[in-house]
C-alpha cells in the first residue's frame, strides 16, 4: 500500500477554507490537507505572502492586520510532493457590518464552569461575558464561536449576558445586543467531586484524535500520556482531543475532569493503550448515486482523525485517482468536492464509481462504492426556499439545489454575502454566517452544478419576524427510560432550544427542522426516571423566552389485545398481539413472554400450543411501562369423530345375475367383539364397524365375514344360493372395496391397516396411530 501522503503522482482535492473571513481575521483555517503541505491564500485569484505549513490535516495561517481588505475575493490552495491543488470554493472578506447580533451561550452555565461556549460571533470581535455586572470572562474570537475562560465566579440562577463588540475603520465602535444565558446551576456547591471522564478505545496506530464521553462540560479535561499532560477545554459531555502527534504503541491514554477556579478534579479513568491491531472502520460515501458529474462532491462519514484519503474513479475503463485530501483532525465526517469527473464518465453504461481509500500508517479500509452518471437532464426550475426566511435564523432552507455550491446574498450593503460557495446538503439547509435581518432580502445563487444559466438564481425573498414566540408546550406522555426524546410544539426557526430536566438544562439543539409545517422539535434528553419535571425554554435573537409548562414523567399503561381471544388445548394456534399506550393510543413494540420466556413479539404472530385447559397468560414488558399482561381462555377441544371401518362388498361370482341376500362382519379384538349384519338384497352391500378408542396402543384385530349370495345359473335355469367367507382389502383412508372371493382352497390372508390418528379423549391431542393387523382364514 502506498503511502498517501508521500505519493508524487496522485493529484490533491481542493482544500477547504474555513468561513467567514473578516478584515479582523487574525488567522485563517485551511482544510482537507496532508501534514507537510504548503498552504497559501490567493486574494483575487493571485498568489499572497499569506502561506503556512501543515502539520496536521488542518493548517493555519496567519494573517497580519489590514492584510485583507473588505469585499477581497480569498482562495486557498495546497501543494505537496510536487503536486498542486485547485483553488478552494472562494469567501468574500466581510467588513466590520453597522450592527452585531447578540451572541449566543451554547454550553450550560454553571457555578463550577471554567469554560463558556459562545456562537454567532463575527470573528475578529471581543466577547464580554458579565454577570450582575462583573466581567467574568472574555476574549477575542478568530472565528463564529469561542471557548471563553471564565475567570470570576458565576453566582447560582444569574442571567449572564454575552456581547461582542467591534471597531470599524472610522474608529467607532458597533456593539451587540446582550444575548442572555439560561440561569446558572448551582453545581458542586459542597465537597462532591466530578465523576471520571474515559476514553473511547480502540486507539490505533497514527490516529491524530481520541475520543473523551463522560465530560463535565464547563471545566478542564486533562490528557494524562507518556508522563505528559495536554489540556483541554471542555464545553460538551463529549469531544475529540486532537493529539500534539499520532498516537503510537505503547502510549496509553488516560483522561480527568478538573475544575481549576474552584480546585475540585475527578478521578484519573482507567488507561487506554494504542492497539496496532485494531482495524479501520471502512468509511462510508454519501450518496450512493450522484447525476451530475461537473460537480461531484461526496461526504465521507466514518473518517478516522488525522488520516490519509485517496478518492479513486473505477470503472470499466480501469482506475483513475482523482484526488487525495486529509480527514479531520477532530471528528469523523466531512464534505469532499471532487469537482468535473465529466471527462472518466462514459456516455453509454456501466457507469463508473467514485471510492474512498483511507489510510492511516499501515493501515487502511475502503468504502463503498459511490456511483456517477450522466444527467439524465437538467434541472427545470430555480432554486427557492422552502419556507419563509425567519430573523435570527443562522440557516437557511434551500429547494432545488441539492448537490450544488450555492452562495446566499442579502440586499444589506453592510454583510452582503451570507454564505460563498456553500455546498448545499440532502437536508437543504445551508449554514449562515449570520443571523438574518427582519425586512432584509435574500436570494440564492447556485455557482456550480448541472443548472441551466437562466435557472441558477432565486427570486429575492423577505426576511419574517417572528413576532411574540408562541408559548412552548411538550407533548404529554413522557416515560420513564434511557435516551429519552422529548417533542416541542411552538419553537421559531433558528432559536436555540432547551430543555430542562427538574429545573436543570438536559439538552439544547437549533431548530432547523421544518417546523412552520412539522410543528414539532424532537430533543433527546437522556435518561428520565419517574416523576421528573420537564420543561423547556428558547432563545430567540439573544433573548430567552419563559418555560413552558412543565410535564411530568410517569410510566405508562398498555391495552393488550389478543387475536384470537382464546385457544384449543393441544391445539397449536397461531396468536397475534398488540398492545397500545393506554392515554395516547400509538402502538407498542416489544417481546411477549410466557411464564418469563419470550415466545413472539408484538403485532407478529407467533404459534402456541396449550397443555391443559388453564388460561394461558401473556405478558409484555416494555421500558417505561407498567407489565402489560392478557390471559387467553383454553377451550377443550370437540370429541375426536368415532374411528369406523366402513366395508363395501361386491358379489362376485363369474355369473351374470347375483345378489348379496346377507352379509354378516365380526370384529374381533382386544377382548371385544363387534358384528354388523345387512341384507341388502343387492350387488353391493355396505357395512359400517365402530372401532372404540384404543388409548394410542397397537390392537391386533380379526376381521371375518360371512354372506349369502344369490345368482342365476344358466345351465340349469334356476336360482342358487351359495354362502361364503370373505376377507378384505382396504386403503389408507379406512374405507375400501372388499371383493367375495370363490376357491375351493382354503387360504390365509394377512392385512396390515393403518389407522386414523387417535386423540387423547381429555386434551384433544394426537397422541399416537394405532395399526391394525388383520389375520383371517377364508375356506371355501
Amino acid at each position: 500500500m502506498p503511502d498517501l501522503r508521500q505519493a508524487t503522482t496522485m493529484p490533491l482535492i481542493p482544500p477547504a477554507l474555513r468561513g467567514p473571513i473578516t478584515t479582523l481575521s487574525s488567522t485563517v483555517t485551511v482544510d482537507h490537507v496532508l501534514p507537510s503541505a504548503a498552504v497559501e491564500l490567493l486574494v483575487g485569484g493571485a498568489p499572497s505572502a499569506l502561506v503556512g505549513l501543515a502539520g496536521s490535516n488542518s493548517a493555519r495561517i496567519h494573517v497580519p492586520a489590514g492584510a485583507l481588505p473588505a469585499g477581497a475575493v480569498v482562495t486557498a490552495t495546497w501543494s505537496l510532493g510536487g503536486e498542486t491543488s485547485p483553488p478552494s470554493s472562494a469567501e468574500v472578506v466581510l467588513g466590520v457590518p453597522g450592527r452585531l447580533d447578540p451572541p449566543v451561550v451554547l454550553s450550560p452555565v454553571h457555578t463550577a464552569a471554567d469554560w463558556i461556549a459562545v456562537g454567532g460571533l463575527f470573528p475578529g470581535a471581543e466577547v464580554t461575558i458579565v454577570d450582575g455586572g462583573r466581567v467574568v470572562g472574555g476574549g477575542v474570537c478568530d472565528g463564529p464561536t469561542l471557548h471563553v475562560r471564565v475567570s470570576d465566579r458565576i453566582d447560582a440562577g444569574s442571567e449572564l449576558q454575552v456581547t461582542q463588540s467591534a471597531r470599524r475603520p472610522h474608529e467607532s465602535v458597533v456593539e451587540s445586543p446582550p444575548g442572555q444565558g439560561l440561569p446558572a446551576e448551582d453545581r458542586f456547591s459542597r465537597e462532591e467531586q466530578p465523576d471520571a471522564p474515559s476514553v473511547v478505545g480502540p486507539v490505533r496506530e497514527c490516529e491524530g484524535a481520541v475520543l473523551v464521553v463522560g465530560a463535565v462540560p464547563g471545566c478542564h479535561v486533562h490528557l494524562h500520556t507518556g508522563g505528559t499532560t495536554h489540556e483541554y477545554a471542555a464545553v460538551s459531555e463529549s469531544f475529540w482531543a486532537i493529539l500534539p502527534g499520532g498516537a503510537h504503541a505503547p502510549e496509553t491514554f488516560a483522561v480527568s475532569n478538573e475544575l481549576l477556579r474552584i480546585g475540585r478534579s475527578s478521578a484519573v479513568s482507567a488507561a487506554v493503550g494504542v492497539d496496532p491491531a485494531a482495524p479501520l472502520d471502512p468509511p462510508r460515501l454519501q450518496p450512493d448515486h450522484q447525476y451530475c458529474p461537473s460537480l461531484v462532491s461526496v461526504r465521507a462519514e466514518v473518517l478516522a482523525p488525522g488520516a490519509a484519503l485517496s478518492f479513486e474513479m473505477r470503472g470499466a475503463g480501469g482506475t483513475t485517482v482523482v484526488g487525495r485530501a486529509g480527514a479531520p483532525d477532530a471528528g469523523r465526517s466531512d464534505t469532499y468536492v471532487l469537482g468535473d469527473l465529466s471527462a472518466l464518465v462514459p456516455a453509454a453504461p456501466p457507469d463508473p464509481a467514485v471510492v474512498l481509500t483511507e489510510q492511516l500508517c499501515t493501515l487502511s479500509a475502503e468504502s463503498n462504492r459511490a456511483g456517477v452518471h450522466r444527467s439524465s437532464g437538467q434541472q427545470e426550475v430555480p432554486p427557492a426556499f422552502f419556507d419563509a426566511p425567519m430573523e435570527c435564523s443562522p440557516w437557511l432552507h434551500v429547494l432545488n439545489a441539492w448537490g450544488s455550491l450555492v452562495t446566499v446574498r442579502s440586499d444589506d450593503g453592510d454583510w452582503p454575502v451570507l454564505a460563498s460557495f456553500t455546498l448545499v446538503p440532502a437536508s437543504g439547509w445551508v449554514p449562515l454566517n449570520r443571523m438574518l435581518r427582519a425586512g432584509e432580502d435574500v436570494q440564492v445563487t447556485v455557482e456550480v452544478g448541472c443548472v441551466p444559466e437562466h435557472l441558477r438564481v432565486s427570486d429575492w425573498v423577505t426576511v419574517q419576524g417572528h413576532g411574540d414566540p408562541e408559548a412552548l408546550r411538550i407533548d404529554e406522555g413522557l416515560r420513564p427510560g434511557h435516551n429519552r426524546t422529548v417533542w416541542v410544539d411552538g419553537a421559531v426557526v433558528g432559536a436555540r432550544l432547551h430543555v430542562l430536566v427538574n429545573g436543570v438544562r438536559r439538552a439544547s439543539v437549533w431548530v432547523t427542522g421544518d417546523v412552520p409545517s412539522m410543528g414539532r422539535v424532537a430533543v433527546v434528553v437522556g435518561e428520565l426516571t419517574e416523576e421528573d419535571a420537564v420543561t423547556a425554554r428558547q432563545t430567540v435573537c439573544g433573548q430567552t423566552f419563559g418555560e413552558s409548562p412543565a410535564v411530568h414523567v410517569t410510566r405508562g399503561r398498555m391495552d393488550l389485545e389478543a387475536d384470537p381471544g382464546t385457544l384449543k388445548k393441544g391445539v397449536r394456534t397461531a396468536v397475534t398481539i398488540r398492545a397500545r399506550d393506554r392515554d395516547l393510543g400509538h402502538p407498542l413494540f416489544g417481546p411477549v413472554r410466557v411464564g418469563g420466556a419470550v415466545v413472539g413479539y408484538l403485532g407478529q404472530a407467533f404459534d402456541v400450543t396449550a397443555p391443559s385447559t388453564a388460561p394461558v397468560r401473556f405478558t409484555v414488558a416494555i421500558e417505561g411501562y407498567a407489565d402489560g399482561v392478557i390471559d387467553l381462555t383454553v377451550a377443550a377441544p370437540p370429541p375426536p369423530p368415532p374411528a369406523t371401518v366402513t366395508i363395501t362388498s361386491h358379489a362376485s361370482l363369474g355369473v351374470a345375475i347375483q345378489a348379496i341376500k346377507e352379509i354378516s362382519w365380526t370384529l374381533t379384538g382386544a377382548g371385544q367383539s363387534i358384528t354388523r349384519d345387512a341384507t341388502p338384497n343387492a350387488g353391493t352391500a355396505v357395512v359400517t364397524l365402530p372401532v372404540p378408542p384404543t388409548g394410542g396402543s397397537t390392537v391386533s384385530y380379526a376381521l371375518s365375514g360371512r354372506a349369502t349370495i344369490e345368482f342365476y345359473q344358466p345351465a340349469i335355469a334356476a336360482t342358487l344360493t351359495k354362502q361364503v367367507s370373505v376377507f378384505y382389502v382396504i386403503g389408507p383412508s379406512l374405507q375400501g372395496a372388499i371383493t367375495v372371493l370363490w376357491s375351493g382352497t382354503p387360504r390365509t390372508a394377512e392385512i396390515n391397516i393403518s389407522w386414523a390418528p387417535i386423540h387423547d379423549p381429555e386434551t384433544g391431542a394426537v397422541i399416537d396411530e394405532v395399526y391394525v393387523f388383520v389375520l383371517n382364514t377364508m375356506s371355501g
